[in-house]
Protein backbone atom coordinates (compact mmCIF):
# COMPACT_ATOMS: atom_id res chain seq x y z
CA UNK A 1 0.00 0.00 0.00
CA UNK A 2 3.10 2.29 1.13
CA UNK A 3 4.43 2.18 -2.77
CA UNK A 4 1.16 2.52 -4.45
CA UNK A 5 -0.10 5.34 -2.52
CA UNK A 6 3.26 6.93 -1.70
CA UNK A 7 5.08 6.33 -4.77
CA UNK A 8 7.51 9.22 -3.61
CA UNK A 9 7.97 8.57 -0.17
CA UNK A 10 11.24 7.03 1.35
CA UNK A 11 10.57 4.87 4.64
CA UNK A 12 13.11 3.56 6.92
CA UNK A 13 12.36 -0.23 7.51
CA UNK A 14 13.69 -1.43 10.86
CA UNK A 15 13.04 -4.93 11.90
CA UNK A 16 15.45 -4.73 15.41
CA UNK A 17 13.00 -3.61 17.73
CA UNK A 18 15.76 -1.85 19.60
CA UNK A 19 17.12 0.17 17.24
CA UNK A 20 13.17 1.05 15.66
CA UNK A 21 12.85 2.44 19.34
CA UNK A 22 16.00 4.54 19.51
CA UNK A 23 15.44 5.96 16.45
CA UNK A 24 11.61 6.80 17.53
CA UNK A 25 12.91 8.57 20.71
CA UNK A 26 15.91 10.14 19.88
CA UNK A 27 15.21 11.46 16.34
CA UNK A 28 12.37 13.62 14.56
CA UNK A 29 11.20 11.19 12.40
CA UNK A 30 7.68 10.25 12.05
CA UNK A 31 6.82 6.77 12.51
CA UNK A 32 3.49 4.89 12.00
CA UNK A 33 1.14 3.12 15.36
CA UNK A 34 -2.37 1.50 15.76
CA UNK A 35 -4.93 2.17 18.55
CA UNK A 36 -3.96 -1.80 19.28
CA UNK A 37 0.01 -1.37 20.60
CA UNK A 38 0.26 -0.23 23.88
CA UNK A 39 2.83 2.07 24.62
CA UNK A 40 4.41 1.00 27.53
CA UNK A 41 7.72 2.29 26.83
CA UNK A 42 6.05 6.41 26.53
CA UNK A 43 8.12 6.74 23.01
CA UNK A 44 4.87 8.68 21.28
CA UNK A 45 5.37 11.07 24.72
CA UNK A 46 5.53 14.60 22.80
CA UNK A 47 4.51 13.33 19.25
CA UNK A 48 1.05 14.02 17.57
CA UNK A 49 -0.83 11.22 16.21
CA UNK A 50 -2.90 11.60 13.02
CA UNK A 51 -4.93 9.43 12.27
CA UNK A 52 -4.91 7.80 8.22
CA UNK A 53 -8.49 7.63 7.29
CA UNK A 54 -7.65 6.61 3.54
CA UNK A 55 -10.11 3.45 2.92
CA UNK A 56 -7.14 1.85 1.02
CA UNK A 57 -5.14 2.15 4.81
CA UNK A 58 -6.44 -1.17 6.31
CA UNK A 59 -4.61 -3.32 8.78
CA UNK A 60 -4.89 -7.18 9.54
CA UNK A 61 -3.65 -8.53 12.63
CA UNK A 62 -2.76 -12.46 13.27
CA UNK A 63 -2.67 -14.13 16.07
CA UNK A 64 -1.17 -17.20 16.88
CA UNK A 65 -0.92 -18.99 19.91
CA UNK A 66 -0.93 -22.77 20.94
CA UNK A 67 -3.67 -25.01 21.13
CA UNK A 68 -3.15 -25.96 24.29
CA UNK A 69 -3.10 -22.81 25.89
CA UNK A 70 -7.54 -22.80 25.64
CA UNK A 71 -7.28 -18.73 25.28
CA UNK A 72 -10.02 -16.19 23.64
CA UNK A 73 -8.42 -13.65 21.82
CA UNK A 74 -10.95 -10.54 21.85
CA UNK A 75 -10.88 -9.39 17.83
CA UNK A 76 -11.89 -5.89 17.44
CA UNK A 77 -13.32 -4.34 14.16
CA UNK A 78 -12.07 -0.92 14.97
CA UNK A 79 -8.07 -0.99 14.58
CA UNK A 80 -6.38 1.66 12.65
CA UNK A 81 -3.50 3.31 12.21
CA UNK A 82 -2.23 6.59 12.86
CA UNK A 83 0.52 8.69 11.43
CA UNK A 84 2.90 10.08 14.54
CA UNK A 85 4.88 12.86 13.93
CA UNK A 86 6.69 14.50 16.88
CA UNK A 87 5.64 17.87 18.08
CA UNK A 88 6.09 21.20 16.46
CA UNK A 89 5.15 24.77 17.86
CA UNK A 90 4.63 26.04 14.27
CA UNK A 91 3.20 22.94 12.49
CA UNK A 92 -0.80 22.92 11.77
CA UNK A 93 -2.95 21.25 10.31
Amino acid sequence: MCRVQMPTSRFLVQTNLFEFEELVRKSSLPCFTTNLAKDDQNLLTGRIKIPVTDPEANVTYYLACHSQLNTKAAVSNDCFLSFVLPEMPNLVF
